[in-house]
């Protein structure tokens, strides 16, 4: 798993044309938690460099630096697959239907 990392790490690192897509499957689950604690900065610089990221992540702080997000649900496993709410960190945490938006909601208050 570590040398998968790696290679995501030097792949990133390499996009150097703007307007790339690039999806993340939870980033921060398996490296070392200095390497996670770099991943945000990676991924804000690839959208400042005009590339698209779509980041899939439960990782409460990789979360709350999302510009936007897509809830899904409404529960977990063979009762999930639907788009509950997309929007905005505020527009998830004011979203009544929205497991993920209870959360989001009490994070957004401690960072502020």
């Amino acid at each position: 798993m570590e040398s998968l990392s790696a290679y995501a790490g030097r792949f990133l690192g390499q996009l150097d044309e703007p307007d790339a897509g690039v999806l993340l499957d939870e980033p921060t689950t398996g490296p070392h938690s200095v390497d996670a604690e770099r991943r945000p900065s990676a991924v804000h610089r690839l959208v400042d460099d005009g590339n698209s990221v779509g980041v899939i992540e439960h990782d409460p702080d990789a979360v709350t630096t999302a510009d936007r997000l897509i809830g899904m649900g409404p529960q977990e496993g063979h009762r999930s697959g639907q788009v509950i709410v997309a929007g905005t960190r505020e527009q998830i945490a004011a979203h009544p239907g929205s497991h993920t938006g209870g959360y989001l909601g009490a994070l957004l208050e401690e960072t502020q």
